[in-house]
């Protein structure tokens, strides 16, 4: 009978829980950055598009060398920087009271996005064995899709209840958790 190597190291536990976090902070914001810039900020729904865009542009931009610099430099130490910048990004929302400004702070979380997320997925092949590879790259990712599940609706309840300052808090703790972890 083959012995299994374990996969369940305290390694990749914390690698799990760093993702479910991190992806978290993340999805928490996604639903009520619409409904902020709408009835609060009073942006006109053709621009929301824009000021939500600025991330993913920041994004397509930022993770080709995301990937470039987790290739030549160590995956921890970046992973560990890309979520410093991330969770700090975090800051600029308490800050964003014009439209120009909360495009510019999403931009820069996009770009710490990019790095957080590509450095993130490539710890776990490290940690993982070479023998488990499939079935733990597909536990790692269902760690985000738990996150993503669960943030939207704890964001929403979090903006209707406590409002925006509040949501991002929360997001900045997850991050700062992240960090942590």
């Amino acid at each position: 009978m083959e012995v299994k190597e374990k996969l369940w190291t305290k390694k990749f536990i914390t690698a799990c829980i760093t993702y479910f976090l991190v992806a978290a902070s993340f999805n928490v914001l996604m639903p009520t950055i619409p409904i902020y810039l709408s009835q609060v900020m009073k942006v006109p729904q053709s621009k929301i598009g824009i000021v939500l865009s600025s991330y993913v542009i920041a994004l397509l931009f930022f993770r080709p060398f995301s990937g470039f610099l987790v290739d030549i430099y160590n995956r921890k130490h970046l992973l560990i920087i890309g979520l410093v910048f991330f969770a700090t990004s975090f800051i600029g929302y308490y800050f964003a009271l014009t439209i120009m400004f909360f495009i510019l702070v999403r931009f820069i979380h996009g770009i710490s996005w990019g790095l957080a997320s590509v450095a993130n997925n490539t710890v776990p092949i490290d940690i993982i064995p070479a023998t488990r590879r499939a079935e733990g790259v597909g536990y790692f990712g269902v760690t985000s899709n738990i996150a993503m599940a669960i943030a939207p609706y704890l964001g929403v309840f979090v903006y209707d209840n406590y409002g925006f300052n509040i949501l991002v808090s929360v997001a900045l703790a997850l991050a700062v958790l992240s960090v942590v972890m």
